[in-house]
């Protein structure tokens, strides 16, 4: 944002979100917008749509070898695009593929250890006003339950 023009930044104040929200998430109005951005933004525009075809990556592959073509054919996208920040996302996604693909031989994720883990840091950076160490964890035992298998 700091590069562009005034005229440019107008074009994108309040924008950004449009960006961000799957395609399928917009209201036609904000779809328009989006459609205007990008027709601004050559950059964007290819960042926007790699972003949607990672996602459609994950929403409809139904295999790990399905999965893996389809990565190596966007690992290609965007290796080639002009956008400095997906090469090093592409890059990124390459050195931890056979992590990713585990996804599709077990179904499972670490998303509930993750969100167990912010919601304990998050405990701890409030334990200043705790006495004890006890108590902290007493506190940790009482955080809700993780659902498993979700």
């Amino acid at each position: 944002m700091n590069s562009l023009e005034e005229t440019e930044k107008m074009a994108l104040k309040n924008r950004w979100c449009f960006f961000v929200m799957n395609q399928e998430n917009l209201n036609p109005e904000a779809s328009e917008e989006l459609e205007q951005c990008k027709s601004i933004f050559e950059d964007l525009a290819t960042a926007h749509y790699l972003k949607e075809a990672l996602g459609t990556i994950y929403r409809n592959a139904g295999s790990r070898y399905l999965a893996d073509v389809t990565f190596e054919w966007w690992y290609e996208l965007a290796t080639e695009s002009k956008t400095h920040e997906m090469k090093t996302m592409a890059k990124t996604i390459k050195k931890h593929n056979r992590g990713i693909l585990a996804y599709w031989q077990t179904a499972i994720t670490s998303a509930s250890m993750e969100g167990f883990n912010k919601k304990t840091g998050w405990l701890t950076r409030q334990a200043y006003a705790y006495k004890d160490e006890e108590y902290l964890i007493l506190k940790i035992h009482n955080l809700p339950q993780m659902e498993l298998n979700k």
